[in-house]
């Protein structure tokens, strides 16, 4: 990326030419296999070109794609986010149990190898409906051009980073290479990314009118709250012909129905009645950070003060005191009453 900046006015007009005359190859994508916690996740990165072309499609598009997602789809939207699902899945269990006071509850599912599963053709045609509908521009062909060499990028332009062996261990259907031709959406990518908002968006609806209007999706993840089980259950064996026209599983080991009372795990947190916990595995690794001498300054405060933003959410606000306690940088200034630190000035 270093590189391409030295010469980047040359190098975006030689992109601007090859999308112009829809040539463009990509030749620099790569993949790797991230690991946290030693869960591996296959990632893909794309080269400058083609991160560029994806936004330029993408970017006016977005008001036209707003308008066909549910308000309780959180993620990938602009003052959205995993913060507000889980707000918003809190205040659906108060407002279903009315005030904790009535009987309720809490049903999660999760789809199976959600991204590595996505038909591209279905992904593909739910841009182009948006395009043919509501976009109008002159360059209405380019954007078509660009959003189509990201969709269907092969995963055999992405040169593996990550040693062969990391994928040993790594199970078939979440590999996007083990994946048929024409399935599979890459993880890193801007355009999969806003695939992941509006690919189930006709799943949400069926969601929100046939089982409850108390749901929250943020990615494959979905919980649903509601004060009739029987229906809600009822209804699933439908949710899953709907799924699998478009590629989708509920995977079965992660699915949950209980009672409001025993709360529930959704995005790192831990969900009960009148109180929230940041799951241990978070704060671990928080703690992790700061005690970390590795990362540069400005990466170490933007990581912690996202980790106590999360904390400070939750009703465990001692957690935040420990986590400034166990930073020990002589550049950092730390900030007990708001709960946050910064660099300190070299003045």
């Amino acid at each position: 990326m270093v590189a391409y900046e030295v010469d980047l006015y040359a190098n975006l007009r030689e992109n601007l030419k090859r999308i112009m005359s829809m040539s463009y190859i990509p030749l620099h994508n790569y993949s790797f296999m991230h690991r946290r916690n030693q869960t591996p996740r296959e990632v893909f990165a794309a080269e400058p070109d083609l991160k560029q072309m994806m936004s330029y499609a993408l970017v006016p598009l977005v008001p036209y794609i707003e308008e066909r997602l549910s308000d309780r789809t959180f993620n990938n939207r602009v003052g959205m986010g995993a913060q507000l699902a889980v707000n918003t899945l809190i205040n659906d269990i108060y407002e279903v149990s009315q005030g904790y006071t009535k009987p309720c509850w809490i049903i999660k599912l999760d789809y199976k190898g959600y991204f590595p599963n996505m038909n591209r053709d279905i992904a593909f045609s739910q841009f182009l409906d948006i395009i043919n509908e509501c976009y109008h521009g002159p360059d209405k062909d380019y954007v078509i051009y660009c959003l189509k060499v990201a969709c269907f990028t092969a995963p055999w332009r992405s040169r593996r980073k990550s040693p062969l062996w990391e994928w040993n261990d790594y199970p078939d259907y979440k590999s996007v290479y083990c994946r048929p031709d024409g399935v599979g959406g890459f993880i890193g990518y801007t355009y999969w990314q806003v695939v992941a908002s509006l690919y189930p968006s006709e799943i949400d609806l069926f969601v929100a009118e046939n089982m409850s209007p108390y749901f929250v999706r943020y990615v494959d993840d979905t919980t649903i709250v509601t004060d009739n089980k029987e229906l809600v259950l009822s209804k699933i064996p439908e949710l899953r012909e709907r799924l699998a026209s478009i590629g989708i599983t509920l995977h079965p080991k992660k699915f949950y129905c209980q009672p409001y009372q025993h709360g529930v795990e959704f995005l790192g947190y831990h969900i009960l009645p009148g109180r929230v916990h940041l799951k241990n595995k978070v704060i671990n690794r928080a703690f992790r950070v700061a005690k970390s001498r590795q990362r540069g300054a400005q990466n170490f405060v933007d990581s912690i003060n996202s980790y106590l933003g999360m904390i400070k959410a939750t009703s465990d606000i001692d957690k935040a005191r420990e986590l400034l306690d166990l930073i020990n940088r002589k550049n950092i200034e730390k900030d007990y009453v708001n709960f946050k630190i910064k660099q300190r000035s070299n003045g």
